[in-house]
């Protein structure tokens, strides 16, 4: 990023590119990411906490990012962590259990109106 000319000292090759490792930062915040695992966005390198904030699926309910390696799910166009996914009425987590949907609300057994 520095377009300065590499000489000797450390280097870092990432992304089909030398860099100075000082000059290896974030696309998003700008902080040096030389020693960190980073995730390319856009061809750029990102930062983990870049990556979860702007490029990650949030949760419907809670608004944090949603991580491949823990369980969530998708309902009605939205995604939830699997704790977060609870019934309208008492918060009870709905995460594999029958519930029903009333007026837009997620219910669990015990709040389901009478038929």
């Amino acid at each position: 990023k520095c377009r300065l000319a590499i000489q000797s000292g450390p280097l870092l090759t990432a992304l089909e590119q030398t860099w100075h490792p000082e000059c290896f930062t974030c696309d998003s915040c700008s902080r040096c990411i030389a020693k960190e695992h980073y995730f390319i966005a856009n061809n750029a390198p990102v930062c983990l906490q870049c990556h979860k904030d702007k490029f990650m699926p949030k949760c419907a309910q809670c608004d944090q990012s949603l991580e491949s390696d823990k369980p969530y799910l998708c309902f009605q166009n939205s995604s939830y962590h699997s704790q977060c996914f609870t019934c309208d009425e008492c918060g009870e987590a709905l995460w594999n259990r029958k519930f029903v949907v009333n007026k837009k609300l997620r219910l669990c057994p015990h709040h389901t109106p009478a038929a």
